[in-house]
């Protein structure tokens, strides 16, 4: 299927699928709807609310649809930022080129050492294994069709990252 890389409204690039008239992140700002939709009412939500055990100062992820990487850049920036640990998994059943990766400018936006470095090493992990980046961030990519999840429990907080049902109508049935 044909893909192509587009600016979106915010000035950061995205990946444009023609045949659907789908992108991977929101024209009008892949960055910032990163920010506002996984990093705001996501993860700021659930750091602030009870069920995060400030004790263990821990947490596991796990994100439907790990596409670009965009989301698991911007929160190990904030893992480091806040000093929290995040054990997060990324399942991804369609990855993204080298080739493709290379011409996104998420890096550039992130305020983290190395970000470009560190945003080539989301992509250059090993499938199914674990992937430690600092001691606040631990990254696991397993490739797999969504339909094969299941996972019962065993995570804090879901970034559901997928492309909705008018691309992809038969999402989780069997």
């Amino acid at each position: 299927m044909k893909r192509e890389i587009i600016t979106t409204n915010d000035g950061s690039k995205t990946i444009h699928i023609p045949e659907w008239n789908e992108q991977y992140h929101s024209i009008h700002g892949a960055i910032q709807e990163a920010l506002h939709v996984y990093l705001k009412e996501g993860l700021a939500f659930f750091l602030a609310s009870e069920s995060f055990d400030k004790k263990s100062n821990t947490t596991t992820l796990l994100e439907i649809g790990f596409g670009t990487g965009l989301n698991a850049l911007l929160t190990l920036a904030e893992a480091e930022k806040q000093q929290i640990q995040i054990s997060y998994t990324g399942i991804e059943g369609f990855p993204i080129a080298l080739s493709e990766l290379k011409q996104l400018n998420y890096a550039e936006a992130v305020d983290l050492t190395n970000s470009a470095a560190l945003f080539d090493k989301l992509h250059r992990c090993d499938w199914e294994k674990a992937c430690a980046f600092s001691e606040y961030f631990q990254l696991k990519k397993e490739l797999r069709p969504f339909s094969e999840i299941n996972y019962t429990n065993q995570f804090n907080l879901i970034y559901f990252d997928a492309f909705g049902p008018r691309v992809q109508p038969n999402y989780g049935r069997k």
